[in-house]
């Protein structure tokens, strides 16, 4: 009985350490695989998110703004898609709101 519980303990302990290294592994992969790209849309410009190269987010308006109003620069449209991609890679929403617009000195017309 003793040797059964031993090897239940080097079982588990050895599956614990299997799953830490997998889903540290996996979290580098994942923050390597984000990037982005700013785009060129008709009244301005916007940017995409990729993961693996595929988009993962495209946005064409500057966000939590109403109406379509797109960035009026794509150093704007930076700013926010990496603000966007680093809240992506700590596992928030990737949602902007207003203030956050504010804070960077995003012109939304208003």
């Amino acid at each position: 009985m003793k040797i059964l519980r031993s090897f239940s303990f080097v079982f588990l302990g050895t599956f614990f350490i299997a799953f830490l290294s997998f889903y540290f592994f996996s979290k580098k992969e994942d923050k390597a695989s984000l990037t982005t790209q700013i785009i060129k849309v008709d009244s301005g410009y916007g940017y995409q998110i990729k993961k693996n190269g595929k988009p993962l987010i495209r946005q064409e308006f500057i966000p939590a703004v109403p109406g379509q109003r797109s960035f009026a620069t794509s150093e704007n449209a930076k700013h926010i898609a990496e603000l966007v991609k680093q809240k992506l890679l700590r596992g928030q929403s990737p949602v902007i709101s207003i203030d956050e617009l504010k804070e960077l000195n995003i012109n939304t017309g208003h």
